[in-house]
């Protein structure tokens, strides 16, 4: 009995690291390169009113759910951002919309990984923002 045990084990870690391994590379976000990386990390450039801007943070998995959270954004931890649209809140036109859109911008997202590990499609997409990540070969 302990002898199955070990082996159904064994057989769920494997199949952990079989999905994990799919993970780690280079992928499209809509015409937006995203390289996530095998030390849980991600990096993606974007086109925003101000140029291109630089996010980053981190990835998990959980089961087949990809969960990615920005740390950065610009430069400033995402933390930093939302503090500083608080501030400005009231000061500019429309400022609860740039705040909601800063708030939007920076939370996690779940992305649900294919079977054969080539896309990553998002559960909950914003509207008018591509929903899914395409693994380059």
């Amino acid at each position: 009995m302990r002898r199955i045990y070990i082996l159904l084990c064994l057989a769920l870690l494997a199949g952990c690291a079989s999905k994990e391994s799919k993970i780690p590379g280079t992928w499209t976000f809509g015409n937006t390169p995203v390289e996530l990386t095998k030390d849980h990390k991600f990096t993606m450039s974007m086109q925003t009113p101000m140029g291109a801007q630089k996010m980053e943070g981190t990835w998990e998995l959980k089961g087949d759910v990809v969960r990615v959270t920005p740390t950065t954004f610009a430069g400033k931890p995402v933390a930093e951002l939302e503090a500083e649209a608080k501030k400005m809140s009231g000061q500019i036109p429309n400022s609860e919309k740039v705040l909601a859109a800063i708030h939007d911008m920076v939370k996690p997202d779940d992305f649900t990984l294919s079977d054969d590990g080539k896309t990553l499609t998002m559960k909950n997409p914003k509207q008018g923002q591509p929903s899914t990540l395409t693994k380059k070969e």
